[in-house]
């Protein structure tokens, strides 16, 4: 999330007094700016995934207890868990930098989204039996379909066995890149180039 509001900085602060000279479409403005910010990202989490992976061969880690290192659970994680949540907050916040023209109004928004998640995890999550299947849907990190496909699960199938995309973990999976889709429409279709970002308080000229 911070890579990807880092990535974002120059938008906020290279849009809010710029004049737009040179021709350019507003899909390849735009969609340059969002396609840095989340190949930039997703280079950084991949880094992090060999990382991990090299940390799994150092030598003075117990290899029998650890057990092998499957390349498909990595790409599974990173193609299922990864990259959809990666391109649906980085959709969020290129909406919120795109209205607001401003880092601290980024923040602010983000900052309520993960507000407004934890009460709904707290809402319809939590062990929340009656509301399980919408809770997991309404997670937009998949986690809670996560645990309902893996709940029942043994330690050992939990060593060797990957999750099916399937079910409510599919639905999930497909309502947040759908959301994230949408956010990116909104992006494109509030964009103007001829005035400044949103504003609650304004400054008095002299």
């Amino acid at each position: 999330i911070f890579v990807a509001g880092a990535a974002l900085r120059d938008f906020n602060a290279g849009t809010a007094e710029m004049v737009f000279a040179t021709p350019m479409s507003r899909r390849a403005y735009l969609g340059g700016r969002f396609a840095a910010g989340w190949l930039v990202s997703t280079a950084v989490l991949a880094v992090v995934a060999v990382g991990m992976w090299l940390g799994s061969l150092m030598p003075w880690l117990d290899a029998a207890r650890l057990g092998p290192t499957p390349w498909d659970a990595y790409g599974w994680a990173f193609g299922v868990v990864v990259l959809p949540d990666l391109f649906f907050v980085g959709a969020l916040l290129f909406l919120l930098a795109t209205l607001t023209r401003s880092m601290l109004g980024t923040y602010i928004g983000v900052i309520a989204f993960f507000v407004l998640w934890q009460i709904a995890q707290g809402t319809l999550g939590g062990g929340n039996i009656d509301h399980q299947t919408a809770g997991a849907l309404l997670d937009p990190f998949g986690l809670g379909a996560l645990d309902l496909a893996t709940r029942y699960w043994t330690p050992t199938e939990g060593n060797v066995r990957l999750p099916e995309l399937t079910g409510v973990l599919l639905g999930n999976r497909a309502i947040w890149l759908a959301a994230g889709v949408a956010l990116l429409i909104a992006t494109f279709a509030l964009f103007k180039t001829d005035r400044e970002g949103l504003r609650l308080f304004r400054r008095r000229k002299r």
